[in-house]
C-alpha cells in the first residue's frame, strides 16, 4: 500500500515530497506542524536538514514502513493537534477495481466509532434540559420496562451497563446488509415496531450486577429516544447540532452513498445517492472470503445502525469532530465534556493489569502518562478506529475499506505513540508481550527426543502443546510480567502455577547448552536490528515441567498479527 502519489508497486509518481504534502492537507495546516509549534510540549522531536523539528517526519516514516504490505485495499490517517488537522492523507486505492486513490477525503464507514458522536448528541439534550441522565428510558420506549430491577436510565444506556445482554442484533443487521449472509437464526428487526418487540422479548434476560455489558441495542435506543425528545430525525439533528457546527461537511448517515444506485457508479468510481446528488471520493467496501481473499461488497443501510455505528465520513470530517474536544470550537460544556469521557464501567484487563474502562461513548485507558479516549468500529465491510489524548489534546483517526490486520485501533494507537516522541512498544505493553512471545515460537524437542512442544501465538495466550510417548497436552500461558526483558510465561487458571521460562543463547549457532545455564559468559546475545532477541536465528531454550527443551525450528504462528484488536471492531 501507498500515499495517494505513489503506484501500488511502490514507483513514486512525479509529485514531490512538497506536492505529497499539500495533498496530505489541501487547506495548508500540514505546514503549521512542520514549523514546531504544533509540537506537543516534551515530546523528542525529529530533526529536518533544515534543523526544524517535527514529528510529522516520524509519522510519514512509520506510516512507509507499516502500510506497503496491508492488507486493506484503502487507508486514510488523520491526526489533530490543539484543536487542528495537523496532518492527513490516504494511502492504497478507496476502489480497486478502479484504481481511484484514497484520500483524506475518502468517505467510510466507520461503524462504532459512531458512538462518541451519538453519544455528544444525547448530552447536547441533557445541556439544553430536555433529557435528564437519570431519565427512565422506558418514559420513551416502553419496551425497556418490561425488563426487572430498577428502571433502565439514559446513563445505564451510554455507559453499557444496564445489564442488558448482548443481543447480536447488529450482528444480524451487519450480516445480512453488508455481507450478504442469510443467517438461519437471531435476532430480527426491520423497523421501530419490530425493534420493540425485540427489546420486549429479551428484557427478562437483564443481570443486575451494574457490570459493563456491550449493548449495541442500546444506542439505537438512544438514537431512537434523540428522535422523540427533538421532535427531528435522529440523522437530522445529528447533521444540525454535531455535524455542521464542527465542518464536517461530508460525514453522513446516508448508506446510499457507498452502494449508489445501480447504474450510479462513474469510470472515477463515484457514487450518486439515491435522491441523484453526486458525491465523490467514496471507499468501496470488501469482505474476506473464506479463502483469504477481499471481494467487493454491499453496505448496510439500515436505521436501526445509525445509533450504534451508521456513520459514514472520511478521516477528515472525523478530525473536525474530534478538534471540537481540543480546540476552541465547543459541542458541550467543559463539564458535560468530562462527563462524557469519565469511565463508569471497567470493559476489561489488559495484559499488563491496567484497566479498560468505559465512559459515555468513549473507551477509556492509560496511555503511558496520559489517558487515551477512543472508540473502534467495524461493518463487516470497512473498519475505523478514532482517538484522544485527554491531557495532549492529540488526536488521530484511521478508517480502512475492509476489515483487516493491523486494525485502525493497531495503526492508530502507534501513530499517537510516535507523533508524541514514545516508543510504541514501551509505551503499549500490549505491543512487547506480543513481541516477546513471537521470538519464542517454534517446534521444541528434548536431547533425546523423546519430548516435544509445539509454541504458538494466538494472539491472546501463548498456546504450548506438549508430546511424550505417554501424554500429550495444550497448555495456555500468559506472560508473567509486561517486562519486554521477561520471557517467563504463567500457565492459565493453573494452582500449580506452572512455569514456562525461555532463555535465549548467546551462541547462535553454538551447541544447545543442555545444563539450563543459558550458554557462555560472552555476554553477546543475537539480537534483530532493534536491539531485540531475534526470535528468527537465535537458539533458545525452554525450561518446564523439570525438562529442557531447545528449539529446532522456527514456525508460523498463523495470521496472528493484530488478533488482539477488539473483536467488537465486527459491530
Amino acid at each position: 500500500m501507498v500515499e495517494t502519489e505513489t503506484t501500488r508497486d511502490g514507483r513514486r509518481d512525479e509529485a514531490t515530497r512538497d506536492d505529497r504534502q499539500d495533498e496530505a492537507t489541501r487547506d495548508g495546516r500540514r505546514d503549521e506542524a512542520t514549523s514546531g509549534e504544533a509540537t506537543p510540549d516534551g515530546a523528542d522531536t525529529d530533526e529536518t536538514a533544515q534543523g526544524e523539528t517535527t514529528n510529522l517526519d516520524s509519522v510519514e516514516r512509520h506510516l512507509e514502513s507499516r502500510l506497503p504490505d496491508h492488507p486493506a485495499p484503502g487507508v486514510s490517517v488523520a491526526l489533530v493537534d490543539g484543536g487542528e488537522t495537523v496532518y492527513a492523507a490516504g494511502f492504497g486505492e478507496r476502489d480497486a477495481e478502479r484504481g481511484a486513490p484514497a484520500t483524506a477525503e475518502t468517505i467510510y464507514g466507520i461503524g462504532s466509532a459512531t458512538k462518541p458522536i451519538t453519544a455528544t448528541a444525547v448530552l447536547q439534550l441533557v445541556a439544553e434540559g430536555e433529557l435528564s441522565l437519570s431519565e427512565p428510558v422506558s418514559t420513551f420506549l416502553p419496551a425497556f420496562g418490561e425488563a426487572p430491577g430498577e428502571p433502565i436510565t439514559v446513563h445505564d444506556l451510554l455507559s453499557h451497563t444496564s445489564g442488558m445482554p448482548p443481543d447480536d442484533l447488529a450482528t444480524v443487521l451487519l450480516a445480512e446488509g453488508a455481507m450478504g449472509i442469510d443467517l438461519p437464526a437471531g435476532p430480527t428487526a426491520d423497523d421501530w415496531p419490530s425493534f420493540s418487540e425485540h427489546v420486549a422479548e429479551t428484557a427478562s434476560e437483564r443481570q443486575l450486577d451494574g457490570r459493563f455489558r456491550y449493548y449495541n441495542t442500546g444506542y439505537t435506543a438512544l438514537s431512537r429516544l434523540i428522535e422523540l425528545v427533538s421532535g427531528t430525525s435522529f440523522r437530522q439533528y445529528v447533521r444540525e447540532s454535531v455535524l455542521d457546527p464542527v465542518g464536517a461537511e461530508r460525514a453522513t448517515f446516508d448508506g446510499s452513498v457507498i452502494d449508489g444506485t445501480t447504474d450510479a457508479k462513474t469510470d472515477a468510481g463515484d457514487t450518486r445517492t439515491d435522491a441523484g446528488d453526486a458525491v465523490t471520493d467514496v471507499m468501496r467496501p470488501y469482505r474476506q472470503t473464506e479463502d483469504g481473499r477481499l471481494q467487493p461488497a454491499s453496505f448496510p443501510d439500515s436505521p436501526l445502525l445509525d445509533g450504534p455505528g451508521g456513520l459514514l465520513a472520511s478521516v477528515r470530517d472525523v478530525a473536525a469532530f474530534l478538534g471540537a474536544f481540543t480546540g476552541e470550537a465547543e459541542l458541550l460544556s467543559a463539564e458535560l465534556r468530562e462527563q462524557l469521557f469519565e469511565p463508569v464501567g471497567v470493559m476489561d484487563t489488559l495484559v499488563d493489569g491496567t484497566e479498560r474502562g468505559y465512559g459515555y461513548g468513549w473507551e477509556t485507558r492509560q496511555f503511558g502518562d496520559d489517558e487515551l479516549l477512543g472508540h473502534s468500529g467495524g461493518t463487516g465491510v470497512s473498519s475505523a478506529y478514532v482517538g484522544l489524548l485527554r491531557e495532549r489534546g492529540v488526536g488521530v483517526v484511521v478508517a480502512c475499506n475492509a476489515m483487516a490486520s493491523p486494525s485502525p485501533t493497531t495503526l492508530a494507537t502507534e501513530l499517537l505513540a510516535v507523533y508524541t516522541g514514545r516508543d510504541p512498544d514501551r509505551l503499549l505493553p500490549e505491543r512487547a508481550i506480543e513481541r516477546k512471545a513471537r521470538a519464542v515460537t517454534g517446534q521444541y524437542e528434548s536431547t533425546s527426543g523423546l519430548r516435544a512442544a509445539a509454541v504458538e501465538w494466538d494472539g491472546d495466550r501463548l498456546q504450548l502443546e506438549f508430546q511424550s510417548p505417554i501424554d500429550r497436552e495444550t497448555v495456555a500461558f500468559r506472560p508473567a510480567s509486561p517486562d519486554p526483558d521477561d520471557y517467563t510465561f504463567l500457565a492459565d487458571d493453573d494452582e500449580e502455577r506452572r512455569r514456562a521460562v525461555f532463555e535465549f543463547h548467546d551462541e547462535c549457532d553454538g551447541e544447545h547448552d543442555t545444563s539450563g545455564e543459558g550458554g557462555d559468559d560472552s555476554g553477546e546475545e543475537c539480537r534483530d536490528s532493534d536491539g531485540e532477541p531475534d526470535g528468527n536465528s537465535e537458539a533458545v531454550t525452554l525450561h518446564i515441567d523439570w525438562s529442557v527443551l531447545h528449539r529446532v525450528d522456527t514456525v508460523p504462528d498463523g495470521d496472528s498479527e493484530g488478533a488482539t484488536d477488539d473483536p467488537r471492531e465486527t459491530e
